[in-house]
């Protein structure tokens, strides 16, 4: 867990007593993953391990967003006197058949029936404020507990 730091997007002040709760394994796989989906470099760490992958693979579909923005942004879709800019729409062509290419790998998925009722009441957890409800509730139950202790602890 030497990597964790004040950079992490997970790692605002509000949960620091969620992260003390979490095993230093799963902390360790968490900062592995977050080094390799690094933005550093243009998600380079990340490509090189995309392509090293041999199972079918998910991309991150927002670094190809990116690339695609980038794209539409910096290259104009027409050169002097109207022509055709075919550099940009070669370069469109390779990111759109890199995705194409994972999307033509086939996946054994086995149904995992806990994982199947969570989307099927998705609904029911997609609710933010519910979520931050809930998260109040816990910390002041937390708190209430961490002040049983420390009294009992004084007497």
């Amino acid at each position: 867990s030497s990597g964790i730091n004040a950079e992490w997007p997970l790692r605002p002040g509000g949960l620091r007593e969620t992260w003390s709760g979490v095993s230093p394994e799963h902390v360790d796989i968490f900062q592995k993953c977050y080094d390799i989906t690094s933005i550093h470099r243009n998600y380079s760490t990340y490509r090189s391990f995309l392509r090293r992958q041999d199972s079918p693979t998910v991309p991150l579909l927002i670094v190809y967003q990116t690339d695609i923005a980038k794209m539409t942004r910096v290259h104009p879709d027409y050169l002097r006197k109207g022509l055709i800019n075919l550099n940009k729409r070669r370069a469109l062509y390779t990111i759109l058949e890199e995705l194409r290419y994972y999307q033509g790998k086939r996946y054994n998925f086995v149904e995992i029936p806990e994982i199947v009722a969570f989307f099927e009441n998705y609904r029911r957890y997609s609710d933010e404020n519910e979520f931050y409800r809930r998260s109040e509730k816990l910390k002041a139950m937390e708190r209430r507990r961490s002040n049983r202790k420390s009294y009992f602890r004084s007497t």
